[in-house]
């Protein structure tokens, strides 16, 4: 199903915007500019991670009915520069557990490109964690 609105506040704040999410899938998408620059004039790592981060946990709400999830571990490879246009984060679920979801993403630019490749781990609460 498609997903139209924002997942939280601070991706509301930098700009993402969710494509499909469904089936333990998530693509969410923000478009680079120089808000999101970091000194060198290329998007900052931090919003590549938070991107995949936030597709991660659609992917994993998606597969699980929404249950609240909290990332344990996000190693994010950086492989080329970014410096304007739309990049895209394509989340999938690998492996469910009963409390630890396994997760990989990629990050491609306006040109199809591989921009960032990630993989992580995700804890699953039953409740919202305190």
């Amino acid at each position: 199903m498609p997903v139209t609105e924002p997942f939280h506040p601070f991706a509301n704040l930098i700009g993402m915007e969710a494509g499909e999410v469904a089936d333990g899938r998530a693509q969410i998408s923000i478009q680079i500019d120089e808000r999101l620059h970091n000194p060198q004039g290329c998007v900052h790592g931090g919003v590549l991670f938070s991107l995949i981060d936030t597709a991660m946990a659609a992917a994993i709400k998606s597969l699980t009915g929404g249950r609240p999830c909290v990332s344990i571990e996000l190693h994010v490879r950086f492989l080329r520069a970014v410096n304007g246009g739309e990049v895209t984060a394509q989340a999938k679920v690998v492996r469910t557990g009963h409390h630890i979801v396994q997760m990989e993403a990629g990050v491609t630019d306006d040109t199809g490109d591989v921009v960032a490749t990630a993989s992580g781990s995700f804890a699953l609460f039953e409740e919202r964690p305190a």
